[in-house]
């Protein structure tokens, strides 16, 4: 990475400090993991590079969003960039790239499940292999954030994987994350009918229910059209969060070419501007065949 030296987070703890101290501030990393990134900085951005089995994600701080811009467009690089920009209004935006995708970020109020209404279904899972091999026909892993096999593990260690299942037929499986009295909801599939999608709402709410959680979100892409008339059936409404996605195809500078999610390697990035709530992973419904499994 021309420019660009390896480190630890923990080594420019002073520098995203003096930028945290300044106005305005974005940035799109919350969670500070002592890992290592390949870093570039200048007197107002710091850009963060972490490279993964599918992609590069980018992250920085920053008091100057032209600067940043600038610092994107004239990066070469052999896989593409993805940049994300989560924001209620397009106040904030590239001038070279435009966007090739909307999230909308969804929420909805659960109310505790009398007794009466609660079974003795089974929440069963799906061994962690098998089930990184799935997300990975079944999502887009451009956009939808797909949990690498170690992530998968932890959630199957915690039943953070539901699914409907007969022996080695799946009809249907979700992922979600849990904190507190909030859940977020990160893949559901259905393979099966619509039998097997009420299913798997139930046993979620069932799980939920036990876990005491409140508030449950998610993010959908405006274009899964299927996927928001389901939400709206399971009463999900809109929370005014919007993930706008950009693309910048690789080995070019500046603003280069673009097409709608279907290049297999992105850089992606994530943008918080002044509203700075933490994000999961995209949410998106797919409707297939029924899948067997060894």
């Amino acid at each position: 990475m021309k420019n660009f030296i390896q480190t630890k987070i923990s080594c420019i703890y002073p520098q995203i400090n003096l930028l945290k101290a300044k106005m305005p501030f974005y940035t799109n990393l919350y969670s500070y993991t002592n890992i290592s990134y390949w870093v570039k900085s200048t007197p107002s951005t710091l850009l963060l590079l972490k490279e993964e089995k599918q992609l590069i994600r980018v992250y920085f701080f920053t008091n100057d969003f032209i600067e940043l811009e600038e610092l994107i467009t004239d990066l070469t690089h052999d896989k593409n960039l993805c940049i994300e920009i989560l924001q209620k209004q397009p106040e904030i935006y590239f001038k070279t790239l435009k966007p090739q995708a909307l999230y909308l970020r969804l929420r909805k109020t659960l109310t505790p499940l009398s007794p009466s209404s609660e079974s003795h279904t089974n929440f069963d899972n799906i061994n962690p292999k098998t089930l990184h091999k799935l997300l990975f026909k079944d999502f887009n892993p451009n956009f939808d954030h797909l949990p690498n096999l170690k992530m998968l593990q932890n959630r199957f260690k915690n039943r953070h994987i539901l699914s409907v299942r007969t022996q080695n037929i799946i009809y249907s499986y979700l992922i979600f994350t849990h904190t507190g009295k909030s859940a977020y909801l990160n893949f559901i599939a259905n393979y099966g009918d619509k039998q097997s999608l009420l299913e798997i709402w139930k046993v979620f709410y069932q799980k939920l229910n036990t876990l005491e959680v409140k508030f449950l979100h998610l993010w959908c892409d405006t274009l899964n059209l299927k996927a928001l008339n389901m939400y709206q059936k399971e009463n999900f409404s809109i929370d005014g969060l919007k993930n706008y996605i950009y693309i910048k195809l690789s080995k070019t500078n500046g603003g280069g070419a673009y097409k709608r999610l279907r290049n297999k390697y992105l850089l992606t990035i994530l943008i918080l501007g002044s509203n700075r709530e933490k994000t999961d992973n995209a949410n998106r419904f797919v409707s297939n065949s029924v899948k067997q499994v060894a």
